[in-house]
């Protein structure tokens, strides 16, 4: 076998090598950061768009690392990451304890959105007024079967605000 004809091989088949691993695709990430007591979940799509589900604690100063230091070091590392959905479950402290420290700290795109189950929490607490200031020109009420586009992946809203996707309701 001639020395040219493997170059010419080698090249030939080169981009086909090459475009097979560019088109595989990225992962989903699913993370859980410890923030000791309270709820968080970090998604991350395909193409780097960031979910934060909650981001509370009982106790603010609780966490070895705090939530919003945490996120700059993964944005840090992981450089396709762009935080554009905030999703609250619901007002306890346990759940939005940071999220306007997040909003704050610039993490949250300029287009990001903050879903929530709409309509005013009845307890006044200085946790839920700061969230409530932190998130007003992102807030929207998500909507039963609403669908969070990833791309590559999508969330479902399965639950809200007491009524179920398909059938049904909880308390």
């Amino acid at each position: 076998m001639n020395i040219m004809w493997r170059k010419t091989c080698l090249l030939a088949t080169l981009p086909l090598v090459l475009s097979f691993f560019v088109c595989l695709p990225r992962e989903l990430h699913v993370i859980w950061p410890d923030i000791e007591q309270g709820a968080c979940t970090l998604i991350v799509g395909p193409n780097g768009t960031g979910v934060l589900i909650d981001a509370g604690t009982l106790y603010s100063d609780a966490p070895d690392v705090p939530l919003v230091e945490w996120l700059q070091t993964f944005a840090r590392s992981h450089k396709s990451f762009h935080l554009r959905y905030i999703i609250a479950t619901h007002y306890h402290t346990d759940h939005i304890c940071w999220i306007d420290d997040v909003i704050r700290a610039g993490l949250l795109d300029r287009a990001g959105v903050v879903y929530d189950r709409g309509s005013n929490y009845s307890e006044r607490s200085i946790t839920f007024l700061a969230y409530k200031t932190a998130v007003r020109s992102y807030r929207k009420t998500i909507s039963l079967g609403q669908t969070i586009g990833l791309d590559g992946a999508s969330l479902q809203c399965l639950v809200a605000a007491g009524a179920v996707y398909g059938d049904g309701a909880i308390s």
